[in-house]
């Protein structure tokens, strides 16, 4: 309501009062869409600063201002010397003008996103502070003001309809009459308000506000009274003032809580699919299939891929997928080794949930605290906004992907490969290559004191074949050894590296992450 046409005429009087006689002494901008205004007599010195930056477009005043040594330039420089004859409030508009002795007018346009600032010369179209606001070219200073028929004879005639007659009372007024019951009055009743509602407006009190989570300045009380003021300048000065404050605690707050929302959609996704894999993993016995299949080795051809079996533990046929390269008794083996590293994955997984578990409870308590804050520096002591900026992304010289619940780190390219491997592998991770074929160095990470599954071993060398010019092999054979045991000789080309100790495993290549 700082732009309201009821405010701003009281602005303009007491603007009038403190600045006729005056000289413009100097008119510059220091920041985009920003504009100062110096004025001087013998005695005194006074600023006005038109900050447009916002959406609202707010001015406030002061006794000193100190320009700043670069970065400003002089505007509407026909004014310097110029003597402020009167200022005065445009009829029914959201601007008031300050006009000269020398004949020029000096418009505040204060149109929301569309604010402005004109001055108006001998030409009958305006010179503009910003711009890129190309349709204000085509105003005139006569279209400033508007004559409306305010009468009762045309409120009744028009049905008492306030937007169409009192345009400039704006949302909060109109909210105003309605909490006062105006829309259940009859049309007398109704002029009867409007008349006390113009009574009251051209009284010199002012408040600061919140309404709808929103600060305002505002010539009524409504929602929560935060300051009253008897001056117009000191209101809106105050209103800049917390304003701004206002603005970057809000700033800051949905910046924190924009990063928390996300990392708890993130954990509460994370929980989601690590308990529909731990039901899938509980329900799963592997000991038993290695069990129906050692039971039924009589039944079992070479080189079969896939046969029923009936399952005597739960009394039903089930499929079993085999490996055709692997006897009826090795299948079996490879089930219980699955078990036991089946176990170790349960565990994990328990684990994993836990730990996210309490991220999401923590993320979700910081989240209601950041919502509540009403004070920047209370903001600030708890949370350090730079944490939660966003950064420039850094080019990473790896993909990382997941593995049952295990990290896994693939160079992109030769060079990749060695910053890899040099600079982000520890010691104790595993590290894998594709033997006699160029390839990416691939990463395990070590995540705790368990040993590496068996299993993971197996999918992360299928991994390193799969990045690899054996991918398109039936069969590819992969050393892996731990990090520690991975050197680069001075000389060496891009991604070569010796190897002190190592393993081999011969998988068939397969891509089975999610990034």
């Amino acid at each position: 309501m700082h732009q309201n046409y009821y405010f701003l005429k009281h602005l303009a009087e007491e603007l009038n009062a403190k600045l006729a006689g005056h000289l413009l002494k100097s008119c510059f901008s220091q920041n985009k869409d920003e504009l100062i205004l110096g004025f001087t007599n013998s005695k005194t010195d006074y600023y006005i600063k038109a900050d447009l930056s916002h959406q609202q477009g707010i001015l406030s005043f002061a006794g000193d201002f100190k320009r700043a040594n670069k970065n400003s330039i002089d505007l509407f420089t026909e004014l310097i010397d110029c003597l402020v004859k009167k200022i005065r409030v445009n009829r029914n508009e959201r601007s008031f003008q300050i006009s000269f002795a020398q004949g020029q007018n000096l418009i505040f346009k204060l149109f929301g996103r569309q604010s402005n600032i004109l001055l108006f010369t001998a030409n009958e179209y305006p010179k503009l502070f910003k711009t890129q606001k190309a349709k204000d070219e085509t105003l005139t200073l006569k279209g400033f003001n508007r004559t409306i028929d305010q009468t009762q004879e045309n409120f009744i005639k028009n049905n008492g309809d306030l937007r169409l007659l009192f345009p400039t009372f704006g949302q909060i007024l109109s909210d105003y009459l309605s909490t006062l019951g105006f829309l259940e009055k009859n049309i007398a009743d109704q002029w009867i308000m409007v008349e006390q509602l113009l009574v009251e407006l051209a009284d010199s009190r002012f408040y600061l506000i919140t309404y709808k989570d929103k600060l305002h300045l505002s010539l009524v009380k409504m929602g929560e009274t935060i300051a009253k003021f008897d001056s117009a300048i000191e209101t809106i000065n105050a209103f800049y003032s917390r304003y701004v404050k206002f603005k970057v605690l809000e700033k800051e707050k949905n910046l924190i809580s924009r990063q928390l929302e996300q990392k708890i959609t993130r954990t509460g996704n994370y929980i989601i699919k690590a308990k529909s894999k731990l039901r899938e993993l509980s329900t799963k016995r592997n000991d038993q299939v290695a069990d129906v299949i050692m039971a039924n080795l009589h039944m079992i051809v070479p080189r079969t891929d896939k046969i029923e079996l009936f399952d005597f533990y739960n009394n039903e046929t089930i499929s079993v997928k085999l490996n055709p390269k692997l006897s009826a008794q090795k299948n079996a083996e490879k089930f219980y080794n699955k078990n036991k590293n089946q176990g170790i994955e349960i565990k994990k997984i328990k684990e994993s949930l836990s730990s996210k578990t309490q991220e999401l409870v923590k993320s979700e308590l910081l989240l209601q605290q950041v919502k509540e804050f009403e004070n920047i520096k209370q903001l600030r002591a708890q949370f350090k906004v730079k944490d939660f900026k966003s950064q420039p992304t850094k080019e990473l010289p790896y993909h990382q992907f997941e593995i049952d619940y295990f990290t896994v780190l693939v160079g992109k390219n030769a060079k990749s490969n060695d910053r890899l491997t040099l600079q982000y592998a520890n010691k104790d991770d595993m590290w894998f290559h594709a033997r006699d074929v160029a390839g990416s160095h691939v990463v395990l990470k070590y995540q705790s004191e368990e040993n590496f599954p068996s299993n993971v071993i197996e999918k992360v060398a299928q991994l390193a074949a799969w990045y690899s010019k054996g991918k398109h092999f039936p069969l590819c054979p992969v050393i892996y050894t731990l990090k520690k045991f991975v050197r680069k000789p001075k000389g060496f080309a891009a991604g070569k590296v010796k190897l002190d100790r190592e393993e081999v495993i011969l998988v068939e290549p397969k891509n089975l992450t999610r990034e």
